[in-house]
């Protein structure tokens, strides 16, 4: 199986996008990925509450969304009655996840916070639409790029166990 660990879409509205990243994220669900542990992230509020509950709705519906459930077969090139028995196993455990839906301001904000003392701001910080935040928000990502620690900023602002792999979607 040929996964990509970290994969964006970006198309017109309608296009299908939405259907595209709840296979994938259901696909990881179902290769016994913690939910907590993958990143799903998306424009807006009203994007990432629907992927949410999109993701929720066809999960514990599988058997009602045909095309869905052959598309997450194919991905994992198992058969659709293997991913309909296991359905139950992987929804308790998305229950019992906090998954990680959000918009990319929010996951930025909180790549801040987690870094607040080494920016020279407090963790109780205001986002406001200042240019001076965003430059900082830009600077600090960019250098982050630049020294090859973006990768491992991002998975430290995830994790809680910083043993397992995580996955991007």
């Amino acid at each position: 199986m040929n996964f990509k660990q970290s994969l964006a879409y970006e198309a017109s509205a309608g296009s299908g996008k939405t259907f595209k990243l709840v296979v994938r994220y259901l696909s990881l669900l179902f290769m016994d990925e913690d939910a907590s542990k993958i990143l799903a992230l998306t424009f807006t509020n009203k994007a990432a509450n629907e992927m949410y509950v999109r993701i929720l709705e066809t999960l514990q519906h599988l058997e009602k969304y045909e095309y869905q459930l052959k598309e997450i077969a194919q991905t994992l090139n198992v058969s659709k009655e293997f991913i309909l028995d296991k359905k139950v196993e992987v929804l308790e455990r998305f229950f019992k996840s906090s998954a990680q839906i959000m918009t990319i301001d929010k996951f930025f904000v909180s790549i801040l916070r987690t870094f607040s003392l080494q920016l020279g701001l407090s963790d109780d910080f205001e986002v406001t639409a200042n240019e001076d935040d965003l430059y900082l928000l830009i600077s600090f990502l960019e250098q982050s790029q630049i020294d090859g620690q973006l990768d491992s900023i991002v998975q430290n602002s995830l994790i809680k166990n910083q043993d397992n792999e995580h996955h991007y979607c």
